[in-house]
């Protein structure tokens, strides 16, 4: 049995899909078995997969399938121990199997391993082209599943990426356990939230590495950030409102018309508290500080839907007892501060470093070289 299962959920990215699997076969591994779950792709993809041979173990639909189901084609597929999942413009970083290989070793109890993942934003990205950020620390800690979920949904800390699936290490006896005591193992529409807040609900704690062991692509296509920045009209927003069924959401925020990223967020917290609710896990969503957080990112969603989600959280807001002055001086200036990423580098009150590059003037063109230079940087990476 393979120690890690490596899931790559693809659907026509197959530019950006080479340097992830590359990323895989550079690790050097036979204990890393790498699964492809083929989304009906149509760009060569398929071909391209075939020509790998035996390096790499494919499950393919030949009709498109929404991404959760996706996902789930790729997990039936798992033999290993541990499994990860990271999209087709993502990648692991060269010290991956080595590290992980040593901390399960040493934390035999361990059931999730997370860590900082690193961001670039491909040169095609919509916004902040060829941006490279990443965090690393001193020390790796231990968190406890319960406080973290608490934060989360009571005091909307860090909201988007729970210890899931996606850019995290689960032992596969998670999932079983989950599907044990729940009758199934639930990812809900947004598969990399859904299995992070799940995972939280079904576990003690889970460890936090100090130095990120992957990076995040944002790619022109990826869907998280088309809900961002790219527009209500995106080929890549389209394409997961048809293929995913967002009707059971509509129950929740029926004051907000607008799908951007941050209302979608919400409600797809809203989601998760009623189903961890049904299974003897009681969270509680704080919608003060959710509206809040909403208006702070306001910044953060396309242009041409700002005025009506700005006009959409003033009015709920107002049901909630703030006052309509305060209200929109609040949006006023979440709008005027902007959101654009600038280089540099700022040290926290826990002493980890955040650094982020502009590397547009530079030779570095893709998430291979930008993983390169990260490794390059980083104290411990070998």
């Amino acid at each position: 049995m393979a120690l890690i299962s490596l899931v790559v959920p693809t659907r026509n990215r197959l530019a950006y899909l080479k340097h992830t699997l590359q990323s895989a076969f550079d690790q050097r591994a036979d204990d890393l078995e790498i699964i492809v779950a083929d989304n009906a792709t149509n760009d060569g993809t398929r071909e391209y997969l075939a020509s790998l041979g035996q390096r790499v173990k494919v499950v393919r639909s030949e009709t498109p399938l929404s991404m959760t189901d996706n996902w789930h084609r790729g997990l039936e597929a798992v033999t290993g121990e541990w499994v990860i999942v990271i999209g087709d413009d993502d990648s692991l970083l060269s010290p991956f199997m080595p590290a992980m290989r040593d901390l399960v070793r040493r934390e035999p109890d361990a059931e999730v391993i997370s860590w900082k993942t690193a961001l670039y934003r491909w040169p095609d990205a919509i916004a902040e082209p060829n941006l490279l950020m990443f965090n690393f620390g001193k020390e790796g800690k231990k968190e406890s599943s319960a406080e973290a979920l608490r934060g989360i949904f009571e005091d909307i800390q860090n909201p988007y990426s729970p210890p899931g699936l996606y850019h995290a290490l689960t032992r596969t006896r998670v999932i079983e356990r989950v599907k044990a005591q729940c009758g199934e193992y639930c990812l809900g529409m947004s598969p990399d939230l859904g299995s992070g807040l799940l995972h939280m609900a079904f576990t003690e704690s889970y460890l936090v590495v100090p130095f990120p062991m992957s990076v995040m692509g944002f790619s022109k296509h990826s869907t998280g950030m088309s809900f961002r920045i790219g527009g209500a009209g995106s080929e890549s927003a389209n394409e997961f409102r048809g293929l995913a069924d967002m009707s059971p959401l509509r129950r929740y925020l029926p004051e907000f018309t607008q799908d951007h990223f941050n209302i979608s967020v919400w409600r797809i917290l809203l989601e998760w508290q009623d189903y961890i609710g049904t299974k003897g896990r009681t969270v509680t969503l704080n919608p003060q500080k959710m509206l809040v957080h909403c208006i702070d990112k306001l910044t953060g969603i396309p242009v041409e839907l700002r005025d009506v989600a700005t006009t959409e959280l003033i009015a709920y807001g107002q049901k909630l007892g703030f006052g309509e002055p305060a209200l929109r001086a609040r949006c006023a200036q979440a709008v005027a501060q902007g959101r654009t990423m600038k280089p540099g580098y700022l040290i926290a009150e826990d002493r980890s470093v955040q650094i982020a590059f502009d590397l547009s003037e530079t030779p570095i063109k893709n998430i291979s070289e930008a993983g390169k230079l990260i490794c390059g940087l980083l104290p411990r990476a070998e």
